[in-house]
């Protein structure tokens, strides 16, 4: 399906800063990525607004993406996808973690403006920052702010992983506004250079410096979750231990808390895992379900909400799986 975008004549003129800004956006966040990533746009008519999402390859968005900036509310996906569509089961590499905070929707920081938000975290969360990462880059949403971490690309394998990383960022900024729907993987945000059409202000960065600022999932792993959670101690360890020292020898807070981490991980990867498994039984069945398609769409949201925990966006994926 071609944008019908691309192929209207547009009167829009578009600032060059902008253009340049929103190829920035696109070739940090992408950057030697050989899969989908998909931009979306609403159109403002007379009476309506409409919502249409695309598919394009790197190259072939930064080509166009002029184009789309004519829209007043352009968004692009942090993460790729093996196809055209935009769902978790459709992911094939996650490029970043990505949190949006809606600080002006609290009483505390609604008045501040973005740059004034961004350097208070940077006093308040100092530390948080010097452990585990300053943001790759950071931008001014219109009204909000998006803190980018880059990430080295990582298969959908490490979902799960991804998962509970963002759980724990997620949390640490929920104070400030942080928007849960955001937490999602296949979600899309406001790509640099486009407009918000809820004040008419231009996205724009805040701070762009990449330079040193691309990390591992690892990375995170190690800064977020309890240190070596995959090493806890086993039950036969435990009773070697116990036959050594003639005793049970008691399990440390830290050592505790990383066997409970490993536990919700294992946990985590399962409801992924009857995900797919769901998605591939469709599949193997030639879409045809008849006599049991209710109950397996129910299981298929119900473990999305274990999942994403958004049964909005978990009704989303129920959808679009049924009219498959």
């Amino acid at each position: 399906k071609i944008p019908y975008i691309l192929n209207r004549n547009i009167n829009t003129l578009v600032n060059a800063k902008r253009i340049e800004d929103a190829e920035t956006h696109i070739i940090n966040l992408h950057r030697d990525y050989d899969g989908k990533l998909a931009i979306a746009v609403t159109s403002h008519e007379d009476t309506f607004r409409t919502w249409n999402q695309y598919s394009f390859s790197t190259e072939e968005l930064l080509e166009v993406v002029w184009k789309f900036l004519s829209e007043k509310d352009v968004y692009i996906s942090a993460n790729g996808f093996w196809n055209n569509r935009r769902r978790l089961v459709d992911l094939r590499h996650l490029k970043a973690f990505v949190i949006d905070l809606d600080y002006y929707k609290t009483e505390q920081y609604a008045k501040k403006s973005q740059e004034e938000m961004y350097n208070l975290l940077l006093k308040k969360e100092k530390k948080f920052f010097e452990k585990v990462g300053y943001p790759s880059f950071v931008v001014n949403s219109g009204k909000g702010i998006y803190m980018i971490w880059l990430i080295d690309s990582a298969p959908y394998m490490a979902l799960p992983l991804w998962q509970l990383c963002m759980d724990e960022l997620f949390k640490k900024f929920e104070d400030y506004g942080a928007d849960p729907r955001a937490k999602d993987a296949a979600h899309v945000y406001r790509v640099c250079g486009s407009k918000n059409s809820k004040n008419g202000q231009v996205v724009k960065f805040l701070k762009n410096k990449i330079e040193k600022d691309i990390y591992t999932l690892d990375h995170f792993r190690i800064q977020l979750l309890p240190n070596n959670f995959e090493k806890y101690l086993s039950k036969k360890e435990r009773d070697d231990l116990k036959k050594k020292n003639g005793k049970k020898r008691k399990m440390t807070q830290r050592e505790l808390s990383a066997r409970q981490t490993a536990s919700l991980f294992t946990t985590h990867m399962l409801h992924h895992k009857r995900i797919l498994d769901l998605q591939r039984l469709v599949k193997l069945r030639n879409y045809e379900i008849t006599g049991c398609r209710e109950q397996l769409l129910f299981y298929f949201r119900y473990w999305n909400c274990c999942f994403v925990k958004d049964t909005d966006r978990s009704l989303e994926e129920t959808v679009n799986l049924n009219n498959m």
